[in-house]
């Protein structure tokens, strides 16, 4: 059996299910609000994040703290974007996550080679697949409702 394309347009996947506005919004209220959690929990109770930051110096520490300020800005984006209607700021959250996935898939596999405990890990494993799973929820509903031919400008297009 062939495997059924991942484009949602296509139709016949069950990413047609997922690719709702309410959807997306859902994912965007929660990346917004375990986003502000890490960075309340990254500002006033350091002493319970990870090893890998707590044993480090202040400039790691305020370097994940600007991450996180810049994801939480990214999950405003996208809300923005949904509600306003604006395609520009759902593809650059779909362009952010996509960098963020690929810098915590790097991260896993330095880690897996670096400090093999198996508690983080499946914390960094479940952490990248909810980050892609949210990306296929916001990229299914952005090709669906921007990426139509119906929705597509016709400029410069020869005529027949």
């Amino acid at each position: 059996m062939a495997m059924s394309s991942l484009d949602p347009r296509t139709g016949g996947t069950c990413v047609n299910f997922i690719a709702k506005k309410f959807c997306s919004y859902v994912v965007g209220y929660v990346h917004l609000f375990l986003w502000i959690g890490a960075f309340f929990i990254l500002v006033f109770k350091p002493s319970s994040v990870p090893n890998m930051v707590k044993n480090a110096d202040t400039a790691t520490t305020v370097f994940v703290g600007f991450l996180v300020l810049f994801l939480i800005f990214i999950s405003v984006l996208l809300l923005l974007g949904l509600y306003k209607d604006r395609r520009l700021f759902v593809k650059a959250y779909c362009i952010a996550v996509v960098v963020y996935l690929v810098l915590l898939a790097l991260r896993i596999i330095v880690y897996i080679f670096v400090q093999p405990q198996t508690i983080s890990f499946f914390s960094l494993m479940l952490s990248f697949l909810m980050n892609l799973f949210f990306f296929f929820v916001v990229r299914s509903y952005y090709l669906i409702t921007y990426c139509n031919g119906s929705n597509q400008l016709l400029v410069n297009q020869p005529k027949v």
